[in-house]
């Protein structure tokens, strides 16, 4: 019973950290449609997204995204990504495994809501500024169809 009531405890305390960030539809590409419906998205900790401010994250440290969709069709096997938009580049963190199921409960089915949740590591090396990020949703296989495409920005700081 205390063991149940830590684990409640501990859920409520995250959920309040949690703040919903601003972001914007990726363009997918010549007639790519994205299949789902975006619900939120959250970075946990976000300073600054009460004031609309992209996420104020320290270097060294951890940050978890997540996001709530609704897909439209159920797809065959999905890999994720979150990655640093560099011009034309995407940049992706290293220590993500592109198997989503990795980050969600599996099967993915149509019309049943899911959550992604992943953590980042924030190396301590990592230059500071503005970071515009990328969390995508893909098919692997077939038509490779597009499930969640998002940009984002977060502010990389010095640890106070």
């Amino acid at each position: 019973m205390k063991t149940v009531l830590f684990w409640i405890l501990v859920g409520s305390v995250t959920l309040v950290t949690a703040e919903v960030i601003e972001n914007t539809q990726c363009d997918t590409g010549r007639d790519a449609t994205v299949l789902s419906a975006l619900h939120e998205i959250t970075v946990d900790p976000c300073p600054g997204a009460e004031d609309g401010e992209p996420c104020e994250l320290h270097r060294g440290s951890n940050a978890t995204v997540s996001f709530r969709f609704t897909p439209t069709h159920t797809p065959t096997r999905l890999k994720s990504s979150i990655a640093w938009v560099k011009g034309n580049t995407d940049l992706a963190f290293r220590a993500m495994r592109p198997d989503a199921c990795l980050y969600m409960d599996c099967p993915v089915r149509a019309n049943e809501e899911m959550t992604f949740s992943a953590t980042l590591s924030l190396g301590s090396t990592l230059p500071t500024g503005l970071y515009p990020l990328k969390v995508k949703l893909q098919e692997v296989r077939g038509r490779k169809r597009v499930f969640a495409c998002q940009l984002f920005d977060i502010k990389l700081t010095d640890p106070e």
